[in-house]
Order: C-alpha cells, then sequence, then structure tokens
C-alpha cells in the first residue's frame, strides 16, 4: 500500500472517530452515579491547524467539579485536542475564568503538545490547566463561572489562535 493511500485511510479513521472522542468528551464511569459529581461541557472549537495539510485544529475544554463539601470552591478545567497525522505541534493554552457574581479573576497557562496519530497513540491529547503549582484545580470562588481558554498552536506555519468557552456553576 502506498503512502498517499495509507494517510488517506488514517484520516478517514481519524475523522470518523473526531466526533465520538470531542463530542463525548472523556468519560468518567465512577461519576456517571455520583450525584456529587458535576461536569460542564464547551463546545468544539475549530482552527487553522498549523501543518495545514493535516486535520484541522480542534478542541475542546470540559470543567468538572466535585461537590463533596471538603471538595468546593474549586474546578478542574481540562483541554481535550484532536491529535495531528503529519506531524506533532506544540499549543499555548491561557485560561481565565471570571466568577460573574464577585468579579474575581483567576488565570493560567500552560504549554503542551499535540502528538501525532499512530497505531499505539491516542487520537487525542488532554492538558489539565490550575492556578497553583501542582495543585490541578482553579479557585474562582463560589457562583457562576465564564471560562475562557486561548489556544495558541505552533507548528510548520503560524496560524491564528482559537477561543472556546464554558460556564458552569462553583458551589
Amino acid at each position: 500500500m502506498d503512502q498517499t493511500r495509507r494517510t488517506s485511510i488514517m484520516a478517514a479513521l481519524v475523522v470518523a472517530a473526531t466526533s465520538t472522542v470531542l463530542g463525548a468528551g472523556i468519560s468518567h464511569a465512577d461519576t456517571a452515579t455520583d450525584p456529587s459529581y458535576r461536569q460542564d461541557d464547551g463546545p468544539t472549537c475549530v482552527g487553522t491547524n498549523p501543518n495545514i495539510v493535516d486535520l484541522p485544529f480542534t478542541i475542546k475544554v470540559t470543567a468538572y467539579q466535585n461537590e463533596l463539601r471538603s471538595q468546593h470552591n474549586r474546578l478542574q478545567v481540562t483541554t481535550t485536542m484532536l491529535g495531528s497525522v503529519a506531524a506533532p505541534y506544540t499549543v499555548d493554552l491561557s485560561l481565565r475564568a471570571t466568577n460573574t457574581r464577585t468579579r474575581a479573576t483567576v488565570s493560567a497557562t500552560l504549554t503542551t503538545r499535540v502528538d501525532k496519530i499512530g497505531f499505539l497513540t491516542p487520537f487525542y491529547s488532554v492538558a489539565y490547566l490550575d492556578d497553583r503549582p501542582y495543585d490541578g484545580y482553579i479557585h474562582p470562588g463560589i457562583g457562576p463561572v465564564d471560562i475562557t481558554v486561548v489556544a495558541q498552536p505552533h507548528g510548520r506555519v503560524p496560524v491564528g489562535p482559537v477561543t472556546c468557552r464554558v460556564n458552569t456553576v462553583v458551589s
């Protein structure tokens, strides 16, 4: 099988998996029956891939909260990005979460890598954003929170950033 045919087959498989992976988000089997767990998914946001001849750059932002009293007033925010068919590239992520009741704002930044999809590599990359080193959470305060993530991919050619948002309520 020639290289062009293999690339076409791989692209078709990845496109078919895109809606499954990014549409559903990351599955948490143990939280499906846990009433103290909350998950809010933002839309899937699409931009130009810095490899140009590749799948579109695709990102989804999800906010998770464990509503147990001992775990209140914090969110776990993840980004899920579709992998690359052509070559790996880096993405600078910038998060801003604003509590719309108190106007308190927290921010976080992270540089992550989107890997090339292969036989034994996943179809997506996941990154966790936090506002305190090694904490794994953001702390915007109790109330409604607007979360904005700006993703700037870096690769073979310069491309514009992609902005993705999700709204949630912190208890």
